[in-house]
This record gives structure tokens, C-alpha cells and sequence, in this order.
């Protein structure tokens, strides 16, 4: 029998982030996956999605360089070529985790955990036991129950990954944030894409602005959006809608939605949240059973490996005596990219006001800024939630070009405790996008 300080049950972000932590802290650690090394986020998610969402810009800007006279324009898109560069990102990451693992004398285990008792599992014909236990299983894909669902050759985007050819017709069900950015991705590369969402419109969870950005790049790419509409039946090559519409397609990616893998947990007879629908942590992400750990999709909030990650060390910080708070939400950037990146973090405005807060906003577009016109990128903007009484910033929301960058910057400030006015009196190099934050404190101090 093997045993170690920490075991920990899953390799996504949650997992082989929180066992380097414990590595270098001197806990003997050990890692199991029964899957390829990096979980969703490396293998079928946020890494690979962000591959071909590039490739989509690449093909826009070729055409926006060939405007200028920099570049000639070819439809000829080698999609083959693209598979093999994302499959490329894949293996040089879960290399780099490997490597991690290696480097810090991590045990990485490839096998599905069973349950034995305690803190004991089996793996493969391996015995492992543990003194402490962090599950990060992540989360898995429901079975789709759409009548007529058994007869068609759908794809979920974990399947996705594996398409050798673009089709030429591509219906996408499911708007959310990953959905929109499939569809941007293949739009982009040519391919004639329908999105279907059941709400009452595209990105729910975003705030119109954002919604209203996106409706606009999708109508110049010529992505047909269908809003408001729930899925009768499937045929073959055809999705069938309740309004009586009828969809074409040479491709369906169905976007189901995901649930927390619950196996290990029921298992283990652990308790769950007051809804039964995820695992029940504490502060310091420890479950009903002492030395049982849980973070990432397993115990609900944001669904994002950057959140997972900080959840896991900070669990290991538990183990090791150290506790800390847990993650403030309002401090995690929530991102999505299609030809820009769309990046935010804490309140929207009417939540801070529901929070009651006197709250004040102001935005403003790249399109008044020096840099963004000699880039070409002046689409997008930045808009800042603050209030009244001290200067506090509450949310941020940048959509525009390196947005993802550009937050950053106001959400360093937030995580210092910084104001509105101490923003307002930093000095930004010029030319640079980055300036524009600079506008937006200026204005809302004015306002006060």
C-alpha cells in the first residue's frame, strides 16, 4: 500500500494546481486521473476552445490587413492544419503538467479511483491511502433527452475536438458563453452557423451591452441566431423547432449542459448542498468528513479552472494549518472571446444597486482613444462600477481588444482595496489602450 500526506482525485486545474502546492510545501502527494492530464478546461475546454477562436481572428485580420494592402485574402482554409496546431497546445500543456509533477516529486497516477473506506482507494491493481483527500472531478456532460436525439450523430464539445473536416453547414444548440464562442470560431472560418437558444436571448448570463455586442458581430458574419425557441424533435440532418421552423445541418453541436460528478462523493457518503446538487464545503473547502476536500465544479460557483485553481491552494493551505478566506467571487474575472475578448469581474450595476449601494457608472468606447484608431481596434469599450461615498470600486467590464489584459489593471486596484480617485491618478503610457481606464476613473470622479 502506498500512502501519502495528500491524494488528490482529479488532474484539472483544481487538482494539479492544489497538489504543486502541497508538493512544495513537503506534503508527499500524489495524483489519480482516469483521463488524459489536465481535465476539461486543457483537454476539451477553455485551451482548446481558445485555439480555434484565434484562428477565427486570424482569418478576420487577414482580410482586414489585405484592406490595407498588407495581405491577399484566400477562402482556402486547411482545417486539418488547425486540428493539428490545437492538438499541438494540448500535449505542449499537459507536457508542462507533467513536467510539474515530475519536478516536485509528484506520484501521478493514471486509473479511475475506487472507493475502499476512510481515506483508502483502488487504482488499477494499486492501493493508495492518504492522510488528507482533495476531490477535483470536475464535472460531466448530461445525456441529452431531445426526442429524435437517438438517431442523429450529434457532437458535445468534448467530441467536437475531434473533427477532422469544417462543415459546411454547423447547428449549434446553446448559447451560453462557449456556445457563442464555437459559433464565432466557425463562422469565422466560413462555415454557415445557426445558434439556438431556449431563453429568451443569446448569453443569458451577460449583461445587454455585452449581448447586443455580440448579436451585432454575429449578424455581420452572418450567423443566423435564433432566440426564444425550444427544440420540438431531431431528424437526421435536421433540427425541428416549436415554432415550426426547420433547421438544416451537416453538423449538430449540441452545448448540454454540465452537472458536478457526484460518483466519488455518493461513494464516500459525503454530504451535499441544501439542494443535493453539489458537494458540501466548508470555509476552508473541507467537506462533512474530516481530511476530505472538495473544490472546482464539484462544489458549485463560478465554473472556471482560474477560480478552481485558488479554491484548491487554499484548501491545501487548510491541510496545512493555514487557513485562509475562501475566494471572493467578486475578485474572479469572467471571460469570454470571440473577435475581442469580453472580460469582467464583481457587480454589474444593478446588482450593486440591489446590494445597496449608491452607485455610479460611466463607459466609454475605444473609439475615442489614440491607440485603439492607429491599431484598428477601436470596437469594444470599458465601463467601471463604483459609488459615492468612498470611491469603491464594485465591477468592471472591458470588451475590446487585449481586454483580457486591460482588466487586469482595474482588477489589481480592487484586489488592493485601491479607489476610484487613486485611479484616476495614475499615469498611463501613451499610446495605449490601457488609457482608457484612466478616462473612465476621471469621469467618475467628476461625479461625485
Amino acid at each position: 500500500m502506498a500512502d501519502y500526506d495528500l491524494l488528490v482525485i482529479g488532474s484539472g486545474p483544481g487538482g494539479y494546481i492544489a497538489a504543486e502546492e502541497a508538493a512544495k510545501s513537503g506534503l508527499k502527494t500524489a495524483v489519480v486521473d482516469k483521463g488524459p492530464v489536465g481535465g476539461t478546461c486543457l483537454n476539451s475546454g477553455c485551451i482548446p476552445i481558445q485555439s480555434y477562436v484565434q484562428n477565427g481572428r486570424w482569418a478576420l485580420q487577414s482580410k482586414q490587413l489585405a484592406k490595407y494592402g498588407l495581405a491577399q485574402v484566400s477562402d482556402d482554409i486547411d482545417f486539418k492544419v488547425l486540428k493539428t496546431r490545437k492538438d499541438q497546445v494540448v500535449q505542449q500543456n499537459q507536457q508542462g503538467i507533467l513536467q510539474i509533477f515530475k519536478s516536485n516529486g509528484i506520484d501521478f497516477i493514471e486509473g479511475e479511483a475506487v472507493f475502499v473506506k476512510d481515506k483508502t482507494f483502488k487504482v488499477n491493481d494499486q492501493t493508495l491511502s492518504a492522510k488528507n483527500v482533495l476531490l477535483a472531478t470536475g464535472s460531466r456532460v448530461l445525456e441529452p433527452t431531445i426526442p429524435g436525439i437517438e438517431g442523429v450523430d450529434y457532437l458535445t464539445h468534448e467530441s467536437f475536438f475531434h473533427m477532422e473536416d469544417l462543415p459546411e453547414r454547423l447547428v449549434i444548440v446553446g448559447a451560453s458563453e462557449h456556445g457563442v464562442e464555437f459559433a464565432f470560431a466557425m463562422a469565422a472560418l466560413g462555415v454557415k452557423v445557426s445558434l439556438i437558444e431556449e431563453k429568451a436571448t443569446i448569453i443569458p448570463n451577460q449583461v445587454k451591452e455585452v449581448q447586443d455586442y455580440v448579436k451585432k458581430l454575429f449578424k455581420k458574419l452572418s450567423v443566423e441566431v435564433i432566440e426564444g425557441v425550444t427544440i420540438d424533435h431531431l431528424s437526421p440532418d435536421q433540427v425541428h423547432l416549436s415554432d415550426g421552423q426547420e433547421i438544416g445541418f451537416d453538423q449538430l453541436l449540441l452545448m448540454i449542459s454540465r452537472r458536478p460528478d457526484l460518483t466519488m462523493v455518493k461513494d464516500m457518503g459525503l454530504e451535499l448542498d441544501k439542494k443535493g446538487t453539489y458537494l458540501a464545503v466548508d470555509e476552508s473547502y473541507q467537506s462533512s468528513s474530516p481530511g476530505i476536500y472538495g473544490v472546482g465544479d464539484l462544489i458549485g460557483g463560478w465554473p472556471f479552472a482560474h477560480a478552481a485553481s485558488h479554491e484548491g491552494i487554499k484548501a491545501v493551505k487548510a491541510i496545512l494549518g493555514q487557513a485562509e478566506y475562501p475566494l471572493d467571487f467578486n475578485a474572479v474575472p469572467r471571460k469570454m472571446a470571440v473577435d475581442v475578448d469580453v472580460e469582467s469581474f464583481g457587480m454589474h450595476e444593478d446588482q450593486a444597486q440591489e446590494a445597496g449601494y449608491d452607485v455610479i457608472s460611466h463607459q466609454i468606447p475605444f473609439m475615442m482613444n489614440g491607440a485603439a484608431a492607429a491599431l484598428d481596434e477601436s470596437e469594444g469599450f470599458v465601463n467601471i462600477i463604483s459609488e459615492k461615498q468612498y470611491g469603491q470600486i464594485l465591477g468592471g467590464l472591458v470588451v475590446g481588444h487585449g481586454a483580457s489584459e486591460i482588466m487586469h489593471i482595474l482588477l489589481a486596484v480592487y484586489q488592493c482595496e485601491g479607489t476610484i480617485d487613486e485611479l484616476a491618478q495614475m499615469v498611463f503610457a501613451h499610446p495605449t489602450l490601457s488609457e482608457t481606464i484612466g478616462d473612465v476613473a476621471k469621469a467618475l470622479v467628476r461625479k461625485y
